[in-house]
Order: C-alpha cells, then structure tokens, then sequence
C-alpha cells in the first residue's frame, strides 16, 4: 500500500513540474547582436514570470532557438513541429512569415514593420508595434511644448497618409502643414519652404522623407528658425533631432514576454490578436535644445 501510495505522491510531483514548463521556439530572421540580445532578454523575463504553483519547478522552460535563411525559406515547418513548441516567437519579419506556417501554435512577433501586410488569416498573434500611437506621440508633444500650434510634416502619401490623417482627427486644435511627396529630392526644398510657417517640425518613421540625405536638411531648417524637431529614434535624436518619442528595444522583449506568458496562461487571450504598443520614452538633446534656447521641460528624459 505505502507502495503505490509513494508512486502516487512522485507522480503528483512531476505533473505539478511540468504543468509550468514550456517548450518555446525562437525564430530569427538575422543573426546580428540585436536579435541575440532580444533572445536573451525575453528568455530571462520569461522564466523569471513562469509560475511555480507553490511548488518550485524542476524542469526548466526549454528554449530552441532557430535562424531563418532566405535559401530555406518555408522549409521550417516539420523542424518546428519537431519540438512540440507551446508558443513560437518570431523575431523580425522573416521569421513572422515562417512562425504562421505552423499550425496551432500561438505567435508572438517583435521587429516586424507592417505585420498586418504578413498576417492574412486568423491566428493566435499577438506582437509589440514598432511605432508609437500617434496620440501619445501628440500628447508627448503638448506636454513639452505646450505652446506649440503649427506643425510642419513633410510624408510620402504612399506610406504615412494613414498616420497624418490620424493626427489631423486627433488634434483639431493644431494646424497641421503636411506637405506630401514621393520623390526624395524635393525633399530638403519642401522642408525650406515651411519657414515662418511652423513651431515645430515632426520627422515620421517614413522611408521616403525621413533618411540618411535628408537629415541634414532637417536639422539645418530647425537651428536656423530656432523650432524644435521632433523624431521617433534615439539613433536621429544624437544626430541633431530635439526630442525624440521613443521606445527601447530591452522594454519591447521584455513585453513580449509578458504577452507570451499571458498567452500561456489564458488560451482564451489567443483569440484577442493583433498589435500593442510599446513603452514609451521621451528624451531630449540638451546641446540641440541650448542651442535652440529651449528650455527642457524634464530632465529626467534628457539624453546626452
């Protein structure tokens, strides 16, 4: 009796372990330091968030992690089902791609741009955008410039007509100067062209307008008519950019191992796809800033 009843007890032991062990596998798209740096974050959040039930788990989360090569591509489906993976993380957009091939198998994506362009059919995704809402974007903007109620964005129509028209409903109380182009050379001429018109100028995330050739254009138009410039990266804030409203790429892989956990544990959340936003920074250029003779608002953001 005391025999079977022991067997009882080791058995309760070991599903009790493995109730809260997860296999996960990671896809990449690049090996570059980024993405290894995103793996390492995620997968130290990850089981520092799995819960022990009141019972400290022996077996550990299993991690595998895979890298996608264009020459393979949509050939990782049997190698990922191999593993029995409870939850896939795809990591850029590559990967994003490979991850949805997989059946049954809940998704979570970071560093996709545009995923609503990759994810065609209902599945368990869930991922933390690459931008920021253009309403917190706004509200950043007014709390540090409150006198601000002209601003200038030069924009592709092709690729941000979507963020500006968001904008304009957002705030009908500022007088937004858009002006539109899909030709990067009139680029540095549109921007020269909203002087006096303008108390700030926004750099969008736009690949047309918002570049290695035109940065310096914008840089120069706001030291000359002494108006902040506004950006979205803290790579473009060192180069000359006023404030930038931002997120850090360590906070995003942090999330999202908090949205595979949550996924994890409430499959009913696997139904509630789409996108989240990212935490959000705002941090200043003092030098640009003395030089514009604006004051800081709060230091606590500024970047040196």
């Amino acid at each position: 009796m005391n025999k079977y009843l022991l067997l009882i007890i080791l058995s309760f032991f070991n599903l009790a372990d493995k109730a809260y062990s997860y296999e996960i596998v990671i896809l990449k798209s690049s090996a570059s330091k980024l993405n290894q740096d995103i793996q390492e974050i995620f997968t130290e959040e990850f089981n520092q968030r799995t819960p022990q039930g009141g019972l400290k788990a022996i077996q550990r989360n299993q991690i595998k992690d895979i890298l996608i090569t264009k020459e393979e591509k949509g050939s990782y489906t049997s190698a990922i089902q191999s593993f029995h993976p409870d939850l896939i993380l795809a990591i850029g957009s590559q990967a994003l791609e490979e991850a949805l091939l997989v059946p049954d198998v809940p998704v979570v994506h970071l560093l996709v741009v545009h995923p609503e362009k990759i994810i065609t059919e209902s599945k368990p995704v869930i991922g933390v955008s690459l931008s920021v809402p253009p309403k917190v974007q706004l509200n950043e903007m007014s709390r540090n410039f409150p006198k601000v109620k002209r601003v200038g964005i030069i924009y592709d129509p092709k690729q941000s007509s979507e963020v500006v028209k968001q904008m304009k409903a957002l705030r009908p109380d500022l007088d937004f100067i858009t002006l539109g182009t899909e030709d990067i050379s009139l680029v540095p001429g549109l921007i020269h062209s909203l002087r006096g018109k303008v108390d700030l100028l926004w750099m969008l995330p736009d690949l047309t307008t918002t570049n290695k050739i035109t940065i310096q254009s914008y840089v120069l138009f706001s030291i000359r008519n002494k108006i902040p410039l506004l950006t979205f990266s803290q790579k473009l804030l060192n180069q000359g950019a006023t404030i930038a409203i931002t997120f850090a790429i360590d906070e995003i892989a942090k999330q999202a191992a908090v949205l595979a956990m949550d996924m994890l544990l409430h499959p009913i959340r696997r139904e509630q796809t789409g996108l989240v936003a990212p935490p959000v920074h705002t941090k200043f250029n003092p030098v640009m800033a003395a030089k514009l003779g604006i004051p800081i608002p709060d230091t606590r953001g500024t970047d040196e």
